[in-house]
């Protein structure tokens, strides 16, 4: 679930000289690189000047899997899911919990078309 984000990443840290991630969907939706660059542009300021230390847009607490006690919404809805909750999160003395904050702030849309390019 970061294969997004690490091609956000290895397109302004200079750190970074290669990647190998796995995004099949890249996003909700295919999105096309502007041909003026402006989305690009976009990502690379918050990049550079995205201040993370002030108050995000929004948190939202979700439970992760979709498990038997879960209430809807939840981030993953899928067996894969709730089979690693249930075999491995809910084992004896896990320290896991099935509790997340989906933390919203307000920044340019990630797309992975256009850092990719």
């Amino acid at each position: 679930m970061g294969g997004a984000t690490v091609h956000y990443v290895a397109a302004f840290d200079q750190r970074v000289t290669g990647v190998i991630a796995h995004t099949p969907g890249c996003g909700d939706k295919y999105l096309e690189p502007a041909g003026d660059s402006s989305d690009f542009i976009a990502m690379q300021s918050y990049w550079a000047e995205g201040d993370l230390a002030e108050e995000p847009a929004a948190s939202i607490p979700v439970p992760f899997a979709d498990l038997p006690t879960s209430e809807a919404p939840v981030v993953l809805n899928f067996e894969a899911a709730r089979e690693y909750a249930e075999i491995y999160g809910q084992r004896p003395g896990a320290l896991w919990s099935n509790d997340v904050n989906l933390i919203i702030r307000k920044g340019p849309e990630l797309s992975v078309p256009v850092v990719a390019a």
